[in-house]
């Protein structure tokens, strides 16, 4: 995929981690992004690509043929052949530092500025532009080898089973999980794929999913900007 201009960010790992909370976060900072995620190409409930699980009667969403991923690979190649995108940008030239440190300082400092946020300030204060950025999310994405190939930059999340659950059983997914789902599947699955990553993909910035959003969400910013410099 040709990728003139664009800087890609991968954004990955476990369920209920905080990932696309971040993703979501970071696209909304910088005006010339574009945001897509991995879970709004899962295939439809009814679509015979799915792997049925007899014992539950429910869809295996943990595997990457539950998502069509030519579709997604199609939108993403869209997006970075395009001179413009759905951001409006031609170049990246388009992006201005200052704009997006105002941006920051507005949502992020409030009254008081942390010495943290300085550092993150002093960065956006020596960039000369920010190039288009495109945020690529979701739980396999570099369980994919073209997909992790084309991230310049690629960050994890990673969560202890306790708190995945803790925070999975909150949530109400569409088809709702089943009991015994996230024992046999979503957590199995998770360890299989998180040692796949370790084991395939060089250059990941491992994220802890226990952390707080803001400080994950700084932590992949700093990095971001330091990639820029």
């Amino acid at each position: 995929m040709p990728r003139e201009n664009w800087l890609i960010v991968g954004i990955s790992g476990a369920t209920c981690s905080g990932k696309t909370t971040v993703a979501k976060e970071l696209h909304s900072l910088f005006s010339n992004s574009v945001l897509l995620q991995q879970d709004d190409y899962f295939y439809d409930e009814k679509s015979e690509k799915h792997t049925k699980i007899a014992e539950f009667n429910h869809i295996n969403f943990e595997i990457l043929s539950s998502i069509d991923m030519a579709a997604f690979k199609n939108q993403i190649r869209l997006v970075i052949e395009s001179s413009n995108s759905s951001t409006g940008a031609t170049g990246p030239s388009q992006g201005k530092p200052t704009e997006v440190e105002a941006k920051f300082t507005e949502k992020y400092c409030s009254t008081e500025i942390a010495p943290s946020a300085y550092c993150i300030i002093s960065k956006f204060q020596k960039l000369q532009f920010v190039p288009n950025i495109l945020f690529i999310e979701g739980f396999l994405i570099f369980n994919d080898d073209q997909l992790q190939d084309l991230c310049d930059l690629k960050f994890y999340f990673t969560m202890s089973k306790g708190l995945c659950w803790e925070r999975r059983k909150n949530r109400v997914y569409q088809p709702p999980d089943v009991p015994g789902y996230f024992e046999k599947y979503v957590w199995p699955s998770y360890l299989v794929h998180y040692e796949e990553v370790l084991r395939k993909s060089s250059n990941v910035v491992y994220i802890d999913g226990a952390d707080s959003i803001e400080n994950n969400f700084r932590s992949i910013l700093h990095k971001i900007l330091d990639f820029l410099l």
